[in-house]
């Protein structure tokens, strides 16, 4: 899988869709008054997100023993709730640009479980729900080196060699906000902007140049917007 050095482009892209979902009517503002939901409600959808991601990785190459990464990317998945709770697996890939002989492709799949406060005893509704997660994922960094010519600084991650690749399970923990919409035809669509710190563990390296290399202090922050059915 090839990726963009250039994650403004897919920022933009992304927050395009965003307004377009809004604009072409696709919800309808929620009426407080006239909505009724089913009593025992649960949402079915799909989310799309944008995301940084900070990890620090030791003795990434026999020249470096620390490296300090910070990556922009997508993630795709499914949201699968009920008022008090939600499940959401999903897929992910960064790239972070080579601010010195190389740089990192990351691919992640994991999902994530999430607990509303505000829900925990009588089940109200309001305009921001704040909640707890965590996260269970598998994650795989790709270091890739730029080729010695350097006539081109536009160059694309086709004229980058890759000299291997360091794989992790991963655990973290956070909090997170977010804005519902809902409407009469039992459609929603809610924001999202969380933030989360974990831990990788099970660290394999692909080959011997990275047999050696860890990675701790995973720091996530990512906005996005899930929409879907109620059923």
């Amino acid at each position: 899988m090839k990726t963009t050095k250039n994650p403004g482009k897919s920022l933009t892209i992304v927050f395009s869709i965003f307004l377009a979902m809004i604009t072409v009517n696709v919800m309808a503002q929620y009426n407080g008054t006239g909505f009724t939901r089913p009593r025992r409600p649960y949402y079915f959808g799909y989310e799309i997100g944008v995301g940084v991601q900070h990890q620090m990785l030791h003795e990434a190459m026999q020249s470096k023993d620390q490296m300090c990464a910070i990556s922009g990317g997508l993630t795709l998945g499914v949201k699968l709730a009920n008022r008090r709770a939600a499940l959401r697996p999903h897929v992910g890939i960064y790239y972070a640009g080579g601010s010195g002989t190389y740089s990192l492709d990351v691919l992640e799949a994991g999902t994530t479980g999430q607990l509303y406060f505000l829900r925990l005893g009588q089940i109200k509704n309001h305009g921001l729900e704040p909640y707890a997660l965590a996260s269970v994922f598998y994650q795989r960094t790709a270091f890739c080196a730029a080729e010695s010519s350097t006539t081109q600084t536009n160059y694309s991650v086709s004229n980058e060699s890759k000299l291997g690749a360091v794989r992790w399970a991963n655990g973290s923990v956070g909090l997170g906000v977010e804005y519902q919409l809902e409407n009469d035809d039992y459609q929603f669509l809610h924001f999202f902007l969380e933030a989360r710190y974990g831990m990788p563990f099970m660290v394999t390296g692909s080959n011997q140049d990275f047999t050696k290399t860890s990675a701790n202090n995973l720091i996530n922050v990512a906005f996005g917007v899930a929409l879907g059915k109620i059923r």
